[in-house]
């Protein structure tokens, strides 16, 4: 009731001002409609906004969602976190849907990609399976980019430069071929080198490197037939992740700060390098007044070269090599029917997708001889197994082993200058090891989702879906190139291989929109997503299921945006990998139920042509349950979810002033865990950031100038990693620090 009166307060006060109604279209719900009169909790982020605010990255947008959390350190392996739920895995099971064009993207390389000539990016919240199936358990990630325009030829080219050896590159070419076809060329370059600096190498941490270039033809065929055909191609190179280990502190690093430089001495320099590759063919035929058919045809692949310091230190304890590749391949049929009073969409959709991953694991082996006896020495004075115990994992893996009393930071700072000070160097090159992974999926769904008008306030949907799929997954482990010198591989060779169908289940979709007014709608919607069984190379866990109830409004005027929705989730069968804090040993929970809830509010307003304010804000109570499906309580229950903030708001102005625009905006993220074990060194702590924007237009010029993170803040955005889980010495990676760029614009 409280949130409540608060929206009301709120909607009042803007429908005091308000004139009148702006249509704002959007395709959340696979049809294009008026968003008043949708019913799912939406965010709708235009192109002018992401060009405003210097937006090229779905990590730099995630601050300004309420309730998104996004890493995006390398192209590689982002990570989503939307409503607390996340944690996606680099196999092929998703609870976060990514999309391009309402295609999906649905691999982990294929989820990161520059922003640039875009329509507009939908954020959707909640299961989504009516339209983006069982990928979008917990919700969706729609980017949609701008389409060849008949009729029009027009074009502009943009360059700039900024800090860090910034050069940026943008063109944009619309060509009108008939009066019913036409061409649209984007091509985008940004060269950038590391925000953070290498005592002994090239500077790491510079994820916007990339070379990119879409080609979109649009054809009106005939008067009932149209087709879309887009081709996109990215290139990354970057200088990889500065994962930092101030456990192992480098001794050219005085301070050893976590905000400090890094010291990697590898003979290979880190690196990311990425090429994706997608096509989508769209068509669309006019059956009659009422009715269409529609054709999606996508294929996606990419190839990625991944080289990182996995210990995060100066020492080559562990570094690795990943390459891997991904494809992905989906057909997608629907009948649409449009009436008065009715309207309904029935779909079939099959998808297949591949992942292939190449590991090599480089040890020092004086580092690796070291880190192996005083781990066992530590295990032995708290009475657990240590690194060979827990399968490949320390005894500092896992905080909450200890007893509460233990001084933790003096613990790992022991452990890691024993580790230092134990080293023997060995006249051998570096230990290697390999491993191959491999992963499989065909998947195939039927869908419908229909509509209907009771009166001209109220409409009510439902949805349904039914999806089955067929995994396999494998595991490699060839001998090693050489033994250690102790006479034996440090992980015997094995091959392991599973298969599993999974018949699904079927999900619905129930909503409710009822009309208060030509500006204000408010909609209810239940929904059920669902996750498929995470089939590994030994094992399958359960299929987590997720029960979500929203309550919200929409308000939009012509001088006012206002959206908002309170929520609440069911989530079971969760999945928690953990450690056993009384044997040490690895394990696997099922959680039984836990029960996540929050409100969220964005909008904009207009004081007139020149002065607009923005703005969103999420509060999200996310913790884990307390029993595992067997009725027992877990050492993780009551946790909070991974990346999951507590708080989060932003705030923005954006005004003109003789021809001068300036944008100003202010972002917070709230204290938040980057693991599920809520290791205190994995917590990172709340940070807001400033961005501010300059624009000078004249005719068909333009002069701009960003400075992002202004005041410089120093932050973290992301602690633990596989320092962490193996090592049991966190790593951390720190945030951009003040990034100034200029940039001279032309249009044609």
């Amino acid at each position: 009731m409280k949130y409540l009166k608060i929206y009301l307060l709120i909607l009042t006060a803007f429908f005091a001002s308000s004139q009148e109604v702006e249509e704002v279209i959007v395709s959340a719900e696979k049809t294009e409609k008026n968003i008043l009169d949708v019913t799912t909790t939406l965010n709708l982020y235009e192109g002018d906004f992401l060009e405003s605010q210097e937006i090229t990255e779905l990590g730099q947008l995630g601050y300004y969602v309420p309730n998104l959390t996004v890493q995006e350190q390398e192209v590689a392996y982002p990570s989503f976190s939307m409503r607390g739920i996340g944690n996606d895995s680099g196999n092929l099971t998703f609870r976060i849907g990514r999309f391009m064009n309402g295609q999906s993207m649905g691999t982990t390389t294929m989820s990161s990609f520059a922003l640039f000539d875009i329509d507009r990016i939908e954020i959707l919240k909640g299961p989504q399976p009516t339209t983006f199936g069982v990928d979008a358990s917990a919700g969706a990630i729609n980017v949609v980019t701008k389409k060849a325009e008949l009729g029009e030829t027009y074009g502009s080219v943009e360059m700039g430069f900024g800090d860090f050896n910034r050069n940026y590159l943008e063109t944009t070419h619309n060509f009108a071929i008939s009066d019913n076809s036409a061409f649209r060329i984007s091509t985008y370059y940004v060269d950038v080198e590391g925000y953070t600096e290498n005592l002994s190498g090239r500077d790491v941490d510079a994820r916007g490197n990339a070379k990119a270039l879409r080609l979109s033809y649009t054809n009106d065929l005939t008067d009932r037939l149209s087709t879309d055909v887009v081709f996109y191609h990215e290139y990354n190179d970057s200088p990889g992740v500065g994962f930092k280990n101030t456990f192992l502190p480098s001794p050219l690093d005085s301070e050893n700060s976590i905000y400090g430089p890094v010291d990697f001495r590898n003979d290979r320099e880190t690196n990311t390098k990425r090429y994706l590759d997608t096509y989508q063919l769209l068509f669309d035929y006019i059956l009659s007044d009422n009715s269409s058919l529609s054709l999606n045809i996508q294929n996606a692949s990419t190839a990625t070269d991944n080289f990182y310091e996995a210990d995060g230190s100066f020492i080559q304890l562990f570094s690795a090599l990943n390459n891997r590749d991904d494809e992905l391949e989906s057909f997608e049929i629907q009948y649409n029917y449009n009436a008065d009073n009715l309207s309904f969409f029935v779909g079939f959709n099959e998808q297949s997708r591949a992942a292939n991953d190449e590991y090599e694991f480089y040890f020092d082996e004086g580092y690796l001889m070291s880190f192996l006896q005083v781990d066992g020495f530590f295990s032995a004075q708290y009475g657990l197994p240590g690194v060979f115990g827990l399968g490949g994992a320390s005894v500092f893996a896992s905080t909450k082993i200890f007893d509460p009393s233990l001084d933790l930071l003096a613990a790992r700072t022991a452990y890691g200058q024993a580790i230092l000070g134990n080293y023997v160097a060995f006249p051998v090159s570096l230990y290697t090891e390999n491993r191959f992974d491999i992963a499989d999926e065909e998947a195939s769904s039927v869908y419908l989702n229909g509509s209907l008008r009771v009166n001209e306030d109220l409409t009510l949907t439902l949805g349904y879906r039914e999806s089955e799929t067929e995994s396999f997954a494998l595991q490699r482990v060839p001998d090693c190139p050489r033994p250690l010198l102790l006479g034996f591989c440090q992980t015997p060779s094995y091959e392991l291989s599973n298969n599993f169908s999974d018949d699904g289940k079927g999900l619905f979709k129930y909503g409710a929109n009822y009309s208060y007014s030509d500006e204000i709608s408010f909609y209810v919607n239940y929904s059920e997503g669902r996750v498929n069984p995470v089939v590994a190379f030994s094992a399958v866990t359960p299929a987590e299921e997720v029960e979500t109830l929203d309550v919200g409004f929409v308000m939009v005027s012509s001088n006012a945006f206002l959206s908002g929705a309170i929520y609440t989730y069911d989530f079971m069968n969760y999945s928690v990998v953990r450690q056993n804090y009384a044997s040490g040993q690895t394990e696997l929970d099922i959680m039984d139920t836990a029960t996540i809830q929050g409100f969220e509010l964005y909008g904009s307003y207009n004081f007139d042509e020149n002065t607009k304010v923005f703005g969103s804000f999420g509060n999200n109570d996310a913790e884990l349950g307390i029993n595992t499906t067997s009725g027992e309580s877990f050492d993780y229950a009551g946790n909070k979810w991974r990346l999951a903030p507590e708080y989060s708001y932003s705030v923005g102005i954006d005004f003109m002033v003789d021809k001068i625009n300036t944008v100003l905006a202010y972002t917070y993220q709230d204290d938040m865990f980057t693991e599920e074990s809520n290791d205190p060194f994995t917590l990172i702590e709340g940070y807001g950031l400033v961005n501010l924007n300059l624009s000078y237009s004249m005719n068909q010029y333009n002069v701009s100038a960003f400075a992002k993170n202004l005041l410089d803040e120093k932050y973290l955005i992301d602690i633990g990693n596989t320092g962490g889980a193996i090592i049991g010495t966190p790593t951390v990676i720190q945030g951009s620090p003040l990034t100034l760029g200029v940039s001279v614009s032309f249009d044609y």
